[in-house]
């Protein structure tokens, strides 16, 4: 049975007696604090013998010891802030992150601007995946994640939705297509909006066709299971503003009869990442109980090698009305989110 994770916004009771394992982030001159040392139960000693074994590098680095066999890991954030990364560093965050050992594990990220608590939290949150078909032992595992900034504790009623949402697009950006073709997305999103209070609409089937979906209709046509546009809508009372968001769900990309390599196909059930992001972002903005008006849009479709596949030197007629010649079947993308990006232009 796979292991199970579950993820907490907040320190456990007495986090110094509890945690199996304390994994503190941070840049360099945080992690060098003494208010860092509540967290670990390290000596200046010790911490300062651990640092100086880290080396300068523009990615995370972690150092690790044992106290009264509890692991105590500082990660250290780079100092560079590259053309890949943002002032937060979140993106070396999850790597450290994974560093959390044990049952009960607490992971801890410093930040010396309170605006990186957020962007923190949500890149610890990828660390701790929901999608595994491995065949280990069943452990359940209760991870505690809290986010300090120079005046203390940080707290946002939207962090913990959040976190939720990034774990939710990462279970279906890691799922095989054998697990998440078309249907089962679009009963993931039905799901969602049933969990959330929010509105669906499914167009699928001869729908499509009938709407002038012509480019989703034609990425996805040569696939076992149809395509789809999913669109859910989340209306408050005395809304402010509308917020649209429009996301590429292409489940498996063959690159269609422009097929792509050995080395360049493993990987492309990732395709439907942004389908995956803007579900996982709805979801969060719904529970967080925005006061935007959204409407999220998921352009679902394979694109897969058949009969019925689009060619090359095909001519299709878009959303819009604007006619496509296609030179590049693996240009699937832009005809997707095209019929997606024109059909939320016409709706409230």
């Amino acid at each position: 049975m796979p292991t199970t994770v579950d993820l907490c916004w907040g320190a456990p009771p007495h986090p110094s007696a509890s945690a199996s394992s304390v994994v503190l982030i941070g840049r360099r001159a945080q992690l060098e604090a003494p208010s860092a040392l509540r967290w670990t139960g390290l000596s200046e000693d010790t911490r300062e013998a651990m640092l100086a074994t880290v080396p300068t590098r523009d990615t995370g680095v972690a150092v690790s010891t044992f106290i009264g066999g509890r692991q105590v890991v500082l990660g250290v954030l780079p100092e560079a802030c590259s053309r890949h990364n943002a002032p937060s560093r979140a993106w070396a965050i999850p790597e450290l992150a994974r560093k959390a050992a044990g049952r009960s594990p607490l992971v801890v990220v410093l930040v010396d601007d309170p605006a990186h608590a957020m962007a923190s939290a949500l890149a610890v949150a990828r660390a701790f995946p929901v999608f595994t078909r491995a065949t280990s032992v069943d452990k359940h595992r209760v991870v505690h994640v809290v986010v300090e900034g120079p005046d203390g504790l940080l707290d946002d009623p939207r962090i913990a939705p959040g976190m939720e949402g990034v774990r939710l697009a990462g279970e279906l950006f890691d799922a095989p297509p054998s697990v998440l073709d078309c249907a089962g997305f679009v009963a993931r999103a039905r799901q969602v909006a049933a969990d959330v209070g929010a509105e669906v609409e499914v167009i699928e089937g001869d729908a499509l066709a009938a709407g002038g979906f012509g480019g989703i209709v034609a990425v996805g046509q040569a696939a076992e299971v149809g395509p789809a546009v999913v669109a859910l809508r989340w209306r408050p009372t005395d809304a402010v503003g509308h917020v649209g968001w429009v996301g590429k769900g292409i489940v498996y990309d063959t690159g269609g009869l422009s097929i792509k390599g050995k080395t360049s196909m493993p990987g492309m059930k990732g395709d439907m990442g942004g389908a995956a992001a803007v579900l996982g972002a709805f979801s969060a903005a719904c529970k967080a109980k925005v006061p935007h008006a959204i409407t999220a849009v998921l352009c679902i479709a394979e694109n897969a090698v058949g009969s019925r596949a689009v060619r090359p030197d095909d001519i299709i007629t878009m959303k819009s009305g604007k006619t496509v010649e296609i030179n590049n079947t693996d240009a699937e993308g832009r005809l997707v989110l095209g019929d997606g990006v024109s059909w939320m232009a016409s709706h409230d």
